[in-house]
């Protein structure tokens, strides 16, 4: 996996003002497992592996990473609260994540100012969540925007 543009992270400290014009190779915990989905949102990246394993790093202070901390990964991390679910596909707005699993399920996680999670209430979700709206609903794609999903 390759990444360019403001870049963010180095292995001792992050430095989020950090920019590559040139494509950086990324490695990650995923290097038995090919990456089948790649999203990136405002300052972090969300990548799905063909095991469907989900896995993120960047800036974390709107919770957007999923790891429950709101902490900065220089490096990515595996998302825990979704491990052994099917995922799919995964969607990065601003400051929000999406997922899709394989049976259909969607799962939203970040921060809210507009409603973008869809989880009923107006509070930030430091990790992955399934949409309550959608329960029983087979969803078949995900789109997260900067302030919508």
């Amino acid at each position: 996996m390759y990444s360019w543009g403001r870049a963010g992270f180095q292995e001792e400290s992050p430095d989020w003002s950090l920019t590559s014009v040139t494509p950086l190779h990324i490695t990650g915990p995923w290097q038995s497992d090919a990456i089948v989905c790649a999203s990136g949102g405002r300052a972090h990246t969300t990548v799905v592996s063909k095991k469907g394993n989900v896995y993120s790093w960047g800036n974390g202070h709107n919770f957007q990473l999923g790891h429950g901390d709101g902490k900065d990964q220089i490096l990515p991390k595996l998302v825990e609260a979704l491990f052994g679910q099917r995922v799919v596909k995964a969607s990065s707005g601003w400051g929000h994540n999406l997922i899709l699993t394989a049976d259909g399920s969607d799962c939203s996680w970040g921060w809210i100012q507009d409603g973008q999670l869809g989880l009923c209430s107006m509070q930030h979700s430091a990790v992955p969540r399934q949409v309550p709206g959608l329960t029983g609903v087979k969803v078949i794609d995900i789109a997260a925007g900067s302030d919508h999903s």
